[in-house]
């Protein structure tokens, strides 16, 4: 098994573990870009793809291929309050 098949069984392993125990996740995509919330189910038919609640863009679909990395959630610690939100 090479390098990415490894990786993308990983992932998955990770992905039902966090689903199961309805654990927030966060994901880093290959595009550089990364998610925070919860998976919330496999996609009806499809194998590797996921419906994922993130915290700012709400439901959407997640493909296993897509996912770099997967982590627990961990609050930032010395992010700035800034008031103009």
């Amino acid at each position: 098994m090479n390098n990415e098949n490894a990786q993308m069984s990983i992932n998955r392993t990770k992905i039902y573990f966090f689903m199961r125990e309805s654990l927030k996740a966060h994901i880093d995509k290959f595009d550089g870009k990364f998610l925070n919330g919860y998976f919330l189910s496999k996609a009806d038919d499809e194998e590797d793809v996921f419906i994922f609640r993130d915290d700012v863009l709400g439901e959407q679909h997640i493909f296993l291929q897509e996912i770099k990395r997967i982590d627990n959630f961990r609050a930032p610690k010395d992010r700035p309050k800034y008031n103009n939100f």
